[in-house]
């Protein structure tokens, strides 16, 4: 009965650990491969406007990525774990709008980024191969 007792109150605490455990493995990898992306869309930013890069991303399993979007995060990149945003990045050194329709699932994805213009502002057109 005690050895019951004992089993039943610490492997939900166990599980627990284990799915944050996850989570911050996914979060880590998300991070180093937004870091990838930020790094080519900078590249492609001082490369003049019409440059284009491509850059292939690995996203890690239960994870999506979105880039993109309406007011600040125009300049966001948000990585999420099951549903919830672990991760987001913004491009701040150069500020770079993001232009990406979609969202990346778990998996290999290349992606070719081109510098533009939008509006007098400097933009990424963002399209997957």
């Amino acid at each position: 009965m005690v050895v019951f007792l004992i089993l039943s109150i610490s492997v939900p605490v166990l599980i627990g650990v284990m799915e944050q455990n996850k989570e911050n493995s996914a979060a880590a990898e998300m991070e180093r491969e937004l870091g990838r992306f930020h790094d080519a869309v900078s590249k492609t930013h001082y490369s003049g406007i019409g440059s284009t890069r491509t850059v292939t991303l690995t996203i890690p399993d239960n994870c999506t990525v979105e880039m993109g979007g309406t007011y600040g995060d125009a300049y966001s990149m948000r990585g999420s774990y099951n549903g919830t945003v672990v991760v987001k990045r913004y491009m701040e050194r150069p500020a770079v709008i993001l232009i990406f329709d979609g969202v990346l699932e778990s998996g290999k994805h290349t992606l070719v980024i081109t510098s533009l213009l939008l509006d007098g502002k400097a933009a990424a057109e963002v399209k997957e191969i």
